[in-house]
């Protein structure tokens, strides 16, 4: 994530902003998946990489946070 934000340091911060307002349970993960993928548009491996951190109840609920934006897919997966 450092790397491939390594020009957008607002960004990068922003990120690392978000992630503690989850850890910190200020947010919640519905909330984190949204700001995540607003913060991360235009960089769709980022978000790719991020859905796999995501827990399988929440993929099984909503999908992954794709770059579509969509949070869906055919598969349920």
């Amino acid at each position: 994530m450092k790397c491939e934000l390594a020009g957008e340091r607002e960004k990068y911060n922003e990120f690392i902003s978000i992630m503690r307002e989850f850890k910190n349970r200020l947010q919640n993960l519905t909330g984190l998946v949204d700001d995540v993928k607003a913060l991360l548009a235009g960089h769709p491996n980022l978000i790719r990489g991020f859905s796999e951190f995501l827990p399988w109840d929440y993929i099984r609920a909503h999908g992954p946070a794709d770059a579509e934006g969509s949070g869906t897919t055919s598969t349920g997966v």
